[in-house]
This record gives C-alpha cells, sequence and structure tokens, in this order.
C-alpha cells in the first residue's frame, strides 16, 4: 500500500484511553496505515499502524494500494533502473487477549505491472513544478526492475533483473501489542513487538527469503479540542538475507520513525497527516537510493457506522528515489462488538 504509502509503519497507540474506560471508538484513533512500498525496501518488515481501542476490541482489516515506481540512477561504475507498478492487498486480524493486549496476524498479497499510472504522474509532476528526472525519456508502463555494476562480463553485469508482471503472497507478520497504564493527562503508549516470516518469494521482491523482528514505541495525546499528535520509533533487526549479493549489502538493522496529526471532525471522521522516515535496509551502493527515506501521508478515516471504517490515503515521496513516486490506498475496517 503504499505508501499508501505506506506505512507505516509501527504499532501505534490509538488514541484511546486506558485509565479503565475508552474514550471514544468512532474514528477510532491512530496514524494512518501507510508503507513505503519500494521495491528495495517493500521485502523487509513492514508493520502497519494499530488504530482502534488496544487491548479492547477485536477488528478485521482489509486494504488494498497502487504505488508508482520510477528510479533511473547511476553512480560510479553502480546503476539502478526500476519502473513498474505495484498493488498490494492485506488482510489483517486481530484479537484482544485483554489486559491490554493484542495480536495481530497481516497476510500480504503484492502484484507488480506494467500499470497505468506513469502519465498521471508525469502531468502530475509538471503541473506542481516536481522533479520528473530521466522519466519523460522512457516509454509509459512498463515492468522492469534492474540493478547492477558495468563489466566486462555480461553475464555479471546484472546483479537483479526482474520484467514483467508477477503476483504473490507476501512475507506474513505477527505483531503483539501492549497498552501501558496511562497516567493522567499523560500520552496514551504501547509497546510492541513484531516478527516477519519468509513467505513470499524474494526473487520476485515479494519477500526479504529471512525473517525479521522489531521492537516499538508508540504515542498518542490530545493537544488541543479535536486535534491529536501520534508518534512512534522502531529499531528492526534484519534476517540475513538472499537478496544480499553483489552490489546489494545489507544493513544488520534499520530504524523508522513517524509523526502524526489527526483532526477529529465531528464523532465520526477525522483528518490526518504524517510524516515517516526510515534507514534503508538494503545498501545498492548509490547514495541517491542508500540514504533515509522521508514521505508524506495525507488522509482521512469515518465510521460509516459504530462497528464499520473506512480509510482513505495519499502518499508522495518527499526524498526522490527512496519511495514511490506516487502511492494511493483504500482500508476497511470491521470492529465485531
Amino acid at each position: 500500500m503504499g505508501l499508501a504509502l505506506c506505512i507505516t509503519l509501527l504499532p501505534d497507540a490509538s488514541a484511546i484511553a486506558q485509565d479503565g474506560r475508552r474514550e471514544t471508538c468512532g474514528a477510532s484513533g491512530g496514524p494512518l496505515i501507510v508503507s513505503n512500498d519500494s521495491p528495495l525496501r517493500q521485502p523487509f518488515l513492514r508493520v502497519p499502524p494499530i488504530g482502534g481501542c488496544p487491548g479492547a476490541r477485536a477488528s478485521l482489516d482489509f486494504r488494498a494500494g497502487a504505488s508508482n515506481h520510477f528510479l533511473d540512477a547511476r553512480e560510479g561504475d553502480r546503476w539502478s533502473f526500476m519502473d513498474a507498478e505495484t498493488y498490494r492487498a492485506d488482510v489483517a486480524a486481530t484479537v484482544a487477549l485483554g489486559g491490554g493486549r493484542q495480536l495481530m496476524l497481516e497476510i500480504p498479497f503484492h502484484v507488480r505491472s506494467p500499470g497505468v499510472l506513469d502519465g498521471v504522474i508525469d502531468t502530475w509532476h509538471r503541473a506542481f513544478g516536481l522533479p520528473r528526472g530521466t522519466r519523460p525519456d522512457h516509454p509509459e508502463n512498463r515492468a522492469v526492475y534492474r540493478v547492477g555494476r558495468d563489466s566486462v562480463d555480461p553475464a555479471s553485469r546484472h546483479v537483479l533483473s526482474e520484467e514483467g508482471s508477477a503476483s504473490g503472497l507476501g512475507d506474513v507478520s505477527f505483531i503483539l501489542v501492549q497498552s501501558l497504564p496511562r497516567l493522567s493527562h499523560a500520552p496514551v503508549t504501547t509497546v510492541s513487538a513484531a516478527v516477519k516470516l519468509p513467505t513470499g518469494d524474494e526473487g520476485d521482491l515479494f519477500g526479504s527469503g529471512a525473517a525479521d523482528a522489531a521492537l516499538g514505541l508508540g504515542m498518542s495525546a490530545r493537544v488541543a479540542g479535536s486535534l491529536w499528535v501520534h508518534g512512534s520509533v522502531r529499531l528492526v533487526l534484519l534476517g540475513r538475507s538472499p537478496l544480499r549479493r553483489g552490489v546489494l549489502d545489507q544493513a544488520a538493522g534499520a530504524s523508522q520513525a513517524l509523526l502524526g496529526l489527526e483532526w477529529r471532525v465531528g464523532k465520526a471522521t477525522a483528518l490526518l497527516a504524517q510524516s515517516s522516515a526510515e534507514s534503508t535496509p538494503l545498501d545498492v551502493g548509490i547514495s541517491t537510493l542508500d540514504r533515509d527515506a522521508f514521505l508524506l501521508a495525507l488522509g482521512a478515516r469515518h465510521a460509516l457506522r459504530p462497528d464499520l471504517e473506512l480509510e482513505a490515503v495519499f502518499g508522495e515521496d518527499l526524498r526522490v528515489y527512496t519511495a514511490p513516486d506516487l502511492s494511493l490506498a483504500l482500508g476497511l475496517r470491521w470492529l465485531p462488538r
């Protein structure tokens, strides 16, 4: 989902008090569910933020998103070219364990496709004066992933080469969230632990081919009236991935952070804006690709009825080549009574 972008990115506190009562579960609170679906970052652990009522209610989420990717970079004898559109559908089930604890299972499904958004992206960039890079110099609507280095031996020139459409299961994740006791006027706080299993095909970049684990801390607080702030940090321990080969060098770990605002418009609707940052899990040796990623996400959440919520997200990269050019996502959450 991107981003849809998504992501992102960490089980976070919802804006629900844990002092023995729940303040509200309509427009249930918490950051937007968005992640960075860049082809070189998405295979590693991506844990979605958790809204709703941690430790209080179960939920079932259905999310679908589209991300458009384009990068054309070279540094020294190393180069990378990627031009594709990816679609992602996630199913996430959360159960309440009591004592302020929740356990979540997320199952992602990925599609790589030539897509249809290249012309829309180019028009968007021209209209707002955004950098277009070499995108106008290449044919539209292709599905190509290539990473390599100049070599006299053609057989060793491509470290990664994927072309055409593909689809398949991604890496399945389990997330455990613990809500901490809330002191008077203190932020709502959670700690979390997550593990990702290598169920996706790393050849198609639908998974990393290794297990990853993460620890996180999330906070939410009312700052004024209907305005809430959400923040989170996470440290990820990366398993040794088969993607680590040739010029691709994997980091031992990664860090991720998120800061967002939520404005509750009435009892059923919330408008959200958030920024997230993350270090790269996979080094290509090209500085524009290996630097930290920064993403912007804008969205809205609306309670269609007390047990059903709709979320829409628009994502844009704030640092070129470190995230999708554009991400769109829709999510539906069912909160059984």
